[in-house]
């Protein structure tokens, strides 16, 4: 889902209107103790720390929920780790908020886990409760931290990750929005690079001159080009106007006849019910 919606631009309209439609202005919670001394001390503490939760230091509290529901939708499933902070860090409030890719969830566990189990990463205990989540330390797709040892992951408590998906069973891990449109998205896809290639091959249109003489026959193809006129006016009746558009046509000398036989390209705005904005006829040159 991630490669369509890098490069299919009815996949990327689709996942950013879902998140804006979702999302909006973000969740901004204000308080209401009914002090309010004490609530404008917890509104203040809030502003402070939602400038500064992200981990990584690069978004805020509602920049965050955005990135946060984009990987939701288009990839399904994401990871939300508690990181705690030291005083010496110097924030208001010493804990941050670290958003991470499901693809930092190994895959490759399953199984027994002591007196519990693991399905695809995520494990449970006895009675089926989250326990813990292993991931890797690195990102699997960084080729330099698979060299340091990235591959191998560690068990992080249940208590520090939100595991943020769309819960459509009793699964234990999401699936991306898009799933069951990929294959028509991508049919679209070559649909519509198969329709502009068509008009490119017929831009250049190929007429067959019959009756050649034979020393002339299997020579190499001729080009003409010839400029094509366009109405100035709305208005019929019209005299037609030269316009620098040309056309290049290549020509195979063939036999028995005389006369070329001239393929022209369809018209797509004829076709769409809006009139062909050239005077074309099939089988010859525009006049």
């Amino acid at each position: 889902m991630r490669d369509l919606v890098r490069n299919n631009p009815h996949a990327a309209k689709a996942v950013a209107v879902l998140v804006n439609n979702i999302v909006g202005a973000g969740i901004m919670p204000r308080a209401a103790s009914g002090d309010d001394r004490l609530d404008r001390t917890v509104n203040e503490l809030w502003e402070a720390w939602a400038r500064n939760c992200d981990a990584d230091g690069q978004l805020d509290i509602y920049g965050l929920q955005t990135l946060v529901c984009r990987e939701m939708v288009e990839g399904g499933e994401v990871l939300v780790r508690r990181r705690p902070r030291r005083a010496e860090d110097g924030l208001a409030i010493p804990v941050q908020v670290q958003v991470l890719e499901a693809d930092f969830l190994d895959a490759t566990r399953n199984g027994e886990i002591g007196s519990g189990h693991a399905v695809q990463g995520v494990e449970f205990d006895a009675i089926g409760r989250r326990r813990a989540y292993w991931l890797f330390a690195r990102h699997p797709g960084d080729a330099l931290g698979a060299l340091q040892g990235g591959f191998k992951s560690t068990a992080v408590p249940a208590a520090e990750i939100a595991h943020v998906y769309e819960k459509q069973r009793t699964q234990a891990r999401g699936v991306p929005w898009g799933t069951p449109v990929i294959r028509a998205l991508r049919d679209l896809d070559d649909y519509e690079i198969a329709e502009i290639v068509r008009k490119k091959t017929e831009a250049c249109v190929t007429a067959i001159v019959f009756g050649a003489d034979e020393a002339e026959q299997g020579i190499a193809p001729t080009w003409w080009t010839r400029t094509v006129t366009a109405s100035s006016s709305s208005s019929r009746g019209s005299s037609p106007t030269p316009v620098a558009a040309r056309r290049s046509v290549s020509i195979s000398r063939r036999r028995p006849a005389a006369m070329p036989n001239i393929s022209a390209p369809a018209c797509i705005r004829s076709r769409r019910g809006f009139g062909c904005h050239t005077s074309c006829s099939p089988g010859t040159f525009p006049r």
